[in-house]
């Protein structure tokens, strides 16, 4: 049995989709320069160092996702436990004073319980379709619980500036 649990979150900053022209990229960002502005800016500005904590964002939820100091892996945070997820594909359980970049989290209550007798990506991206209509631009958090032979996940190599 495979448990798909869901909760909609809405992002304080949305990426367009536009209709893609010739040599055009299909989807489009602008970056601000106000303060107030949501912190994935200064991952897309390149800026991957800073003085926040993993204990920055234990009060802002226990699932979530991330980059670390100098965009050095992929932080998943799962029940409240981070993992760095590197290019070589190494795994490791993070502490409290390791240094991120950047951090989106949510404390995890799925307004949707659904049980598959069996799961494939396809279903999980169909009934995200259907389910939520015009949500397309909204991050969701989305839990899946069973047995899996392998996760496959993309990481860039940690930045050199």
């Amino acid at each position: 049995m495979s448990f798909l649990n869901l909760q909609s979150v809405l992002a304080s900053q949305t990426i367009q989709k536009r209709t893609p022209q010739k040599g055009k990229r299909l989807l489009e960002w602008k970056p601000t320069s106000s303060p107030s502005s949501h912190s994935s800016n200064a991952v897309w500005e390149g800026v991957g160092s800073s003085d926040l904590t993993i204990s920055n964002t234990s009060d802002k939820g226990d699932h979530g996702l991330g980059k670390f100091q100098h965009l050095d892996g992929e932080m998943v945070m799962v029940d409240s436990q981070v993992y760095q997820f590197r290019s070589n594909g190494s795994v490791s359980q993070k502490g409290d004073e390791d240094i991120i970049a950047f951090s989106q989290a949510v404390f995890f209550k799925p307004n949707s319980h659904l049980q598959f007798d069996s799961l494939n990506r396809r279903v999980v991206l169909d009934y995200l379709d259907t389910s939520h209509p015009g949500s397309h631009n909204l991050f969701r958090a989305v839990k899946i619980e069973g047995m899996f032979l392998n996760i496959k996940l993309h990481v860039a190599p940690k930045q050199q500036h």
